[in-house]
């Protein structure tokens, strides 16, 4: 169960329901685990939760399979496969694997790799992967505006919206005023991280205990900040686990921290991330603050990210576009 081959990510699904299900009967279409709860969900005749994912493997007629995709990534090493809609085509790609494509109709073992004789499929393939891991990551939190310079409050996908367990970024648009001393809060979730600024002193970061200072952002204008931090834990290899967290400002990188053997840390998930604010209503940002965006993964340099996408140049703009100069 460590590769995305055949035999990996591809096993018999074996069902057995007396009364309901008829016995010996054999369905050759595509399901996937993403299956299971919404057919469990028909079976008991429960609701299902608006948006979920997956279909109903009772229903008389079962609707066609989606294309299927699976990753693995570090931030820095990834693997990741496809299986086309048709079940025909399996496209696989890793930072230590050779891309591989597999004609499942000619060949079911996946054996035979025809990469070189259809490279427009393992393009096509590639392509539909990207655009759907990238929709993928954006964490799409609640929003509770509390004042028209971005003050806020990000409830809900706890997990997702905090730092501390795989990878996290946060990116958001900080325009400071241009006579404000004394620190103020860009970001602040309670047990979890906090991101101020000092025009005088100049930015504070902290994750989980880990902490960085950096130069104050230039007043009067927008600049681009990204906070971003993968946190990696494994129980079978412990001396593996490593943190790695960045900032970013406009697009550089600004500052880092590499730590070994971090302890896991599950207190403060469900608090409120604040905008421009602390949870005490204290330390108001005097400028002004874009809307956040959440990715759930950490983000690079663009010469580490292109084989997934998870470039610094891949975060969504956070500030407005700034207008073409005449020539």
């Amino acid at each position: 169960k460590t590769q995305f081959f055949e035999g990996g990510v591809r096993t018999p699904l074996l069902m057995r329901w007396p009364g309901h299900i008829e016995p010996d009967t054999v369905v050759d279409e595509t399901v996937s685990i993403l299956d299971i709860f919404p057919t469990i969900l028909n079976a008991i005749s429960a609701s299902a939760p608006e948006g979920l994912v997956g279909r109903n493997l009772l229903a008389e007629t079962l609707t066609p399979s989606p294309q299927l995709y699976w990753e693995y990534s570090s931030s820095v090493t990834h693997r990741f496969s496809i299986l086309s809609a048709d079940g025909r085509w399996r496209f696989s790609r890793g930072s230590w694997l050779s891309p591989i494509l597999n004609d499942l109709d000619a060949d079911p073992t996946g054996r035979e790799n025809v990469v070189e004789s259809h490279p427009e499929i393992a393009a096509a393939l590639t392509d539909d992967y990207l655009h759907w891991r990238k929709k993928a990551r954006r964490v799409a939190t609640s929003y509770e505006r509390l004042n028209d310079n971005g003050h806020a409050i990000l409830r809900n996908k706890d997990l997702q919206r905090s730092p501390g367990s795989g990878g996290f970024t946060f990116a958001i648009g900080v325009t400071p005023k241009d006579t404000t001393n004394g620190p103020q809060v860009i970001a602040e979730q309670a047990e979890r991280w906090h991101l101020h600024s000092d025009q005088e002193a100049g930015m504070s970061f902290s994750i989980l205990g880990l902490s960085m200072a950096l130069p104050a952002l230039p007043p009067g204008r927008c600049s681009e900040l990204v906070v971003t931090s993968h946190f990696g834990f494994t129980p079978i290899k412990k001396d593996a686990n490593k943190v790695f967290i960045d900032m970013f400002v406009d697009g550089e990188k600004v500052g880092s921290i590499e730590s070994n053997n971090p302890i896991p840390q599950h207190n403060g998930y469900s608090n409120p991330t604040y905008i421009g604010v602390n949870p005490h209503g204290q330390l108001p940002f005097m400028g002004t603050l874009s809307r956040p965006v959440i990715l759930n993964e950490r983000v690079v340099i663009d010469a580490q990210g292109a084989m997934i996408a998870n470039g610094i140049s891949d975060v969504p703009s956070t500030c407005p576009p700034k207008p073409e100069l005449a020539i």
